[in-house]
């Protein structure tokens, strides 16, 4: 039985809001947040005066927020801003916790998403997990605890340590990689890729590093910790990436192998242009109109769950996704596990090979040896793909039973044969 989980582009509409290609993916996933979740918080419409230690420097704006010691400010150019609290003169940390302690009436939707867009702009993720209610993220926790438990250790800790020992040729390699000759053929700007490459690299260190990999630490998994730490260092990391990348990439030119995605950090200041307004109420149950700088609006219902406003169509389909993954993991995932073990750690298994091949890559000690390496894979992945050319089989390949069968996937799917999208790039990128 196949999870069947939220619908959150066609819940709203998002192609309205056109991404263009891949470089736009992350203002895609934070845009998409911040339509969907909302929270609620310490909230003030009035704007005050704000002034840092020094006594120089004075803004004027109003208060959203005061967490971990960080004040939470919205510009009048409304631009949101995050000050470490230690930075304000000793009236305006008083005035600080004296806006975050106070009781205030109940706030609207519009101005709990207000909220979140302002911590979604200042790189906090812990905003998309305090924007759900306390049984929704118990139901996170409980899933992903689930696929922790259920997981194949052995076939997880295989995978992970690919992970970690491309990490490490990327890490100790790099010279040798930007010194192999077919890269010089590629229409890349080798300076932005030299540039930007540790940072590249420490993203997918943060990531191999942090609590997703470790099976173990999944079948405790706990989001609020997750997002206190590992996930904040990932988001850390993906947010210093975007500042790097934003003044080398443009709409038309690749800045790195493989057509990295370009991350730009202005996608966040977008969120100071998307309106949010609530236009009706009734009890717990709103409707909120989403409204874009060209004058294009769009209109959402949204319910209160335990506090918190969310989208009527994710909470009326949550229950259902949840229950389905559940089923999912303990019923058909070990199913599919156990079939494919075999062939997932023997020692022809794709991973196995890359493992390999990664091995090798870390024993290199200059570029002929480096380039050899290389070589060699391209010249056995020519090989395999000219014997598949000329009609003959494929290695360890399976004779079809019948002339249909030659046109199947080989892992199993159905034949695209209408399928447009069956040719698309894989990246996204229109072909």
């Amino acid at each position: 039985m196949t999870p069947k989980l939220p619908s959150f582009a066609s819940m709203f509409r998002l192609r309205k809001f056109t991404i263009k290609d891949a470089r736009h993916a992350e203002k895609a996933v934070l845009l998409m947040f911040a339509a969907l979740v909302a929270m609620t918080g310490s909230i003030s419409v009035a704007s005050e005066t704000w002034t840092d230690s020094t006594g120089k420097y004075h803004i004027v704006g109003d208060f959203l927020a005061l967490r971990d010691d960080v004040v939470y400010l919205r510009k009048e150019n409304g631009v949101n801003i995050a000050v470490p609290i230690e930075r304000l003169d000793e009236a305006s940390q008083q005035l600080a916790r004296r806006l975050a302690a106070a009781p205030i009436a109940e706030s609207s939707p519009d101005a709990e998403i207000r909220l979140l867009l302002g911590r979604l702009q200042t790189g906090d993720l812990r905003a998309l997990w305090d924007s759900l209610p306390d049984s929704y993220q118990a139901d996170v926790n409980e899933v992903v605890q689930t696929f922790g438990q259920t997981m194949d250790t052995e076939i997880w800790n295989s995978g992970r340590r690919v992970l970690g020992k491309l990490v490490k040729v990327l890490q100790g390699k790099k010279e040798l990689i930007l010194g192999y000759p077919a890269l010089q053929e590629l229409e890349m700007d080798m300076a932005v890729v030299d540039k930007n490459w540790d940072i590249v690299v420490g993203l997918l260190d943060a990531i191999f590093q942090s609590d997703l990999t470790d099976l173990e630490k999944l079948k405790a998994f706990d989001g609020t910790a997750f997002m206190d730490g590992s996930g904040q260092v990932i988001i850390d990391q993906i947010m210093v990436l975007a500042k790097a990348m934003e003044a080398d990439v443009d709409a038309e030119r690749l800045a790195l192998p493989m057509e990295f995605p370009g991350l730009e950090a202005s996608a966040l200041m977008d969120f100071a242009n998307v309106q949010v307004s609530t236009i009706s109420r009734d009890g717990d149950t709103a409707v909120v109109r989403f409204t874009k700088p060209d004058g294009e609006t769009e209109d959402e219902e949204a319910v209160r769950i335990e506090g918190k406003w969310l989208p009527k169509g994710m909470v009326d389909q949550w229950a259902e996704g949840v229950e389905s993954s559940k089923q999912f993991l303990t019923m058909v995932m070990p199913e599919q596990l156990k079939e494919a073990r075999p062939m997932l750690l023997s020692p022809l298994s794709p991973v196995r090979i890359v493992e390999g091949v990664l091995d090798q890559l870390l024993a290199a000690e200059d570029q002929a040896a480096f380039n050899e390496v290389i070589d060699g894979i391209m010249e056995m992945a020519g090989g395999m793909m000219g014997a598949g050319d000329e009609g003959g089989m494929m290695p360890f390949e399976e004779p079809p039973a019948d002339d249909d069968a030659a046109f199947d996937d080989p892992f199993g799917g159905a034949p695209a044969a209408d399928d447009d999208s069956a040719f698309d790039d894989p990246f996204g990128n229109d072909p």
